[in-house]
Protein backbone atom coordinates (compact mmCIF):
# COMPACT_ATOMS: atom_id res chain seq x y z
CA UNK A 1 0.00 0.00 0.00
CA UNK A 2 0.85 3.52 -0.97
CA UNK A 3 2.91 5.07 2.29
CA UNK A 4 0.96 8.02 2.32
CA UNK A 5 -2.06 5.88 2.87
CA UNK A 6 -0.49 4.48 5.99
CA UNK A 7 0.68 7.90 7.41
CA UNK A 8 -2.81 9.09 7.16
CA UNK A 9 -3.79 6.13 9.35
CA UNK A 10 -3.68 7.60 13.00
CA UNK A 11 -4.36 4.35 14.79
CA UNK A 12 -0.56 2.11 15.39
CA UNK A 13 -3.18 -1.04 15.38
CA UNK A 14 -4.90 -0.40 12.33
CA UNK A 15 -1.99 0.41 10.31
CA UNK A 16 -0.78 -3.25 11.31
CA UNK A 17 -3.43 -4.65 10.43
CA UNK A 18 -3.34 -3.40 6.52
CA UNK A 19 0.36 -4.32 6.33
CA UNK A 20 -0.85 -8.14 7.66
CA UNK A 21 -4.11 -7.97 5.46
CA UNK A 22 -2.00 -6.77 2.36
CA UNK A 23 1.07 -9.25 2.52
CA UNK A 24 -1.91 -12.23 3.51
CA UNK A 25 -3.80 -10.68 0.31
CA UNK A 26 -0.89 -10.58 -1.86
CA UNK A 27 0.98 -14.04 -1.26
CA UNK A 28 -2.33 -15.67 -0.01
CA UNK A 29 -0.18 -17.68 2.66
CA UNK A 30 2.32 -16.71 5.18
CA UNK A 31 4.38 -17.85 8.26
CA UNK A 32 5.02 -15.90 11.11
CA UNK A 33 8.73 -15.75 10.24
CA UNK A 34 7.92 -14.21 7.10
CA UNK A 35 5.13 -11.97 7.99
CA UNK A 36 8.31 -10.70 10.90
CA UNK A 37 10.37 -9.76 8.34
CA UNK A 38 8.27 -8.19 6.38
CA UNK A 39 5.99 -5.77 9.00
CA UNK A 40 9.14 -5.53 11.25
CA UNK A 41 6.40 -6.29 14.41
CA UNK A 42 7.48 -9.27 17.05
CA UNK A 43 5.79 -12.45 16.42
CA UNK A 44 3.95 -12.19 19.71
CA UNK A 45 2.63 -9.13 18.34
CA UNK A 46 1.62 -10.86 14.49
CA UNK A 47 -0.01 -14.09 16.55
CA UNK A 48 -2.15 -11.55 18.24
CA UNK A 49 -3.14 -9.35 15.33
CA UNK A 50 -3.60 -12.52 13.06
CA UNK A 51 -6.10 -13.76 15.67
CA UNK A 52 -8.37 -11.22 15.66
CA UNK A 53 -8.09 -10.18 12.55
CA UNK A 54 -9.72 -13.78 12.21
CA UNK A 55 -12.82 -12.88 14.33
CA UNK A 56 -13.42 -10.29 11.74
CA UNK A 57 -12.90 -12.54 8.62
CA UNK A 58 -13.97 -15.76 9.99
CA UNK A 59 -13.43 -19.08 7.62
CA UNK A 60 -11.97 -16.78 5.19
CA UNK A 61 -8.61 -16.65 7.08
CA UNK A 62 -7.13 -20.22 8.04
CA UNK A 63 -4.54 -20.93 10.63
CA UNK A 64 -2.12 -23.85 11.26
CA UNK A 65 -0.19 -24.94 14.09
CA UNK A 66 -0.22 -22.48 17.79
Amino acid sequence: MNTLFYQLIFSAKTTCWFELLEILETTEQGTVAILVKSTGFGSRTIMKDVKVLKGYFGDTIQLIGD
